[in-house]
């Protein structure tokens, strides 16, 4: 028997409730992929936050102890009766042997010549650095604070450092030089990478000028890759100071996150990164969770639409074809067996009714045929 879409029938029923759950599932199905997806950029953007502030922290303390070095070597040389030279390069050399973190120390006289190094003693030519720009904020800023310059290659030491400058007064106040400290970049940056050593995690220091100063990735062009200069020049850092400047993507293998922070006390930025492979790894991890579980939801769905099915629908659909074929005068057609208790009451009162009409057409039968005989 057919029936119309537009009349009520359990079949209709049984195909819109069907079509329901399914989008149902679509729907639930999408929800749990974005939200796997926020969850796990939050997760990220939390852990390049806390490995950016171990960055800051481990590059401030660095700098507090620099700040601490020369502060107690410019007072070392202000208590010495004499500004000998051989003098001088005695006290540069005793800090020096404190540890390999910074690659010289040096006397700047006033008129801006670099004159006595920890690594040469007295140069026999002093070299000129007054066009050094810490040299010339160190002379212009007030005495006895630091002043930290653009990562350069030592003329000294040929080495890549962070030049610290302290200009140096006596007790009189009168500027008598600059006492510096070179902080060697490769020596800083194996520090904080012993801090940082998260799977997945890469990270910079740059200049606010955009100048590389240290780098930890796999990748030499990490900067470049996930910080484009026009993203970060575009940033209002004043207004934010730290965040993500890109994100991963819902699909796989497209987008990374990239995180910087812009340092409190320092003319520096901490760039981070987290490796798209391991974010995407980590996502189908989270995802399978979430998918088993709704993956559990979903068959039970179907074996409930398979029961009505089975155990309703089609027992009423059997039992109406067996009552219009009864309406019809054909024999009774027994009903498949396994229906409900239900459909198969429902089938053996249409059986008895069956009987019924059979006895009642046997009877008119015969009457008839007695009738035709007395004729």
């Amino acid at each position: 028997m057919k029936n119309s879409w537009a009349q009520p029938s359990l079949s209709r029923d049984f195909a819109l409730l069907s079509a329901a759950i399914f989008f149902l599932l679509f729907l639930v199905s999408a929800w749990v992929t974005y939200s796997a997806y926020e969850d796990h950029t939050q997760y990220v953007n939390s852990e390049l936050e806390k490995e950016s502030v171990r960055v800051e922290q481990t590059l401030a303390w660095q700098m507090q102890q620099a700040e601490y070095m020369l502060t107690s070597l410019g007072r070392q040389i202000v208590v010495e009766p004499t500004h000998d030279r051989v003098r001088l390069a005695q006290i540069l050399k005793s800090f020096d042997s404190k540890g390999n973190l910074y690659a010289i120390f040096s006397w700047v006289s006033p008129d801006g010549k670099l004159i006595v190094s920890s690594n040469r003693g007295v140069l026999e030519e002093p070299v000129d650095v007054s066009d050094r720009e810490y040299i010339q904020k160190a002379m212009a800023d007030n005495a006895w604070k630091m002043s930290i310059g653009r990562p350069i290659e030592g003329r000294v030491s040929n080495r890549w450092v962070i030049p610290l400058g302290m200009a140096i007064t006596d007790s009189t106040g009168k500027f008598i030089g600059i006492v510096n400290i070179s902080l060697d970049i490769k020596v800083l940056t194996d520090q904080v990478s012993d801090l940082v050593r998260r799977e997945g995690i890469s990270f910079a220091i740059v200049s606010k000028t955009l100048t590389p100063l240290a780098q930890v990735s796999s990748d030499k062009d990490f900067v470049t890759h996930n910080f484009p200069p026009q993203k970060l020049v575009d940033i209002n850092f004043s207004s934010r100071p730290m965040g993500l400047v890109s994100h991963g993507s819902l699909f796989w293998g497209e987008g990374n996150y990239a995180y910087y922070r812009v340092s409190n006390d320092y003319p520096y930025i901490i760039l981070l990164g987290y490796d798209p492979r391991i974010s995407d790894e980590t996502v189908r991890n989270l995802l399978l969770g979430r998918l088993l579980l709704l993956f559990v939801m979903a068959n039970f769905f179907l074996l409930f639409l398979w029961i009505v099915r089975v155990r309703v629908i089609k027992p009423v659909l059997d039992m109406t074809d067996v009552t219009a074929a009864v309406a019809k005068g054909e024999p009774y057609r027994p009903m498949p067996k396994g229906g409900p208790v239900e459909i198969a009451g429902l089938a053996a009162q249409v059986e008895k009714m069956a009987e019924y009409i059979a006895e009642k057409k046997r009877v008119e039968d015969e009457l008839r045929h007695k009738l035709s005989t007395r004729e």
